[in-house]
């Protein structure tokens, strides 16, 4: 049971736990607010998010290729660009048949806020869903108050 003798409200909460260390091995993932989930896990990964070295674990790239696949991603993300025009068409096989290209419609968002005289600053973090067509998007049923899956600040 936790110090305040009730479920869990928040992740962090975890780190109140005697011996947390021992019992969490690996990453801290954000788990979905009740009723809402992530895309389906048998899906590909999102080719915009996955990182470099997942890039290169998945599609078994060289040093060289992974450069280019990155300044493919780089040009569709900035100016448009098809990645059919940026990549070498075994490349682009690769690319299109282990990646998938929509996204997940669940956003973080993260601001930093200096202090005036710079010791130190304030990060605060947001994790929601963002897709303005779903009623999901709503934590309540006027659709007035964006749902927050997690936030944090430190």
């Amino acid at each position: 049971s936790l110090p305040r003798n009730g479920a869990f409200q928040f992740r962090e909460e975890l780190y109140w736990l005697p011996g947390w260390k021992d019992a969490v091995k690996g990453e801290v993932t954000i788990i979905p607010p009740r009723g809402k989930s992530f895309s389906n896990k048998n899906t590909k990964p999102s080719f915009f998010s996955t990182s470099e070295a997942e890039l290169q674990r998945i599609l078994d790239l060289s040093d060289t290729e992974l450069e280019s696949v990155q300044e493919a991603r780089r040009l569709w993300v900035e100016e448009g660009r098809e990645l059919s025009e940026s990549l070498d068409a075994d490349l682009l096989v690769k690319v299109n048949n282990n990646f998938n290209f929509t996204e997940s419609n669940v956003a973080q968002y993260t601001v930093s806020v200096p202090s005036p005289d710079g010791s130190f600053r304030v990060l605060r973090s947001v994790v929601r869903e963002c897709d303005l067509s779903k009623a999901t998007i709503y934590a309540d049923r006027n659709s007035q108050t964006l749902s927050i899956w997690s936030a944090t600040s430190w």
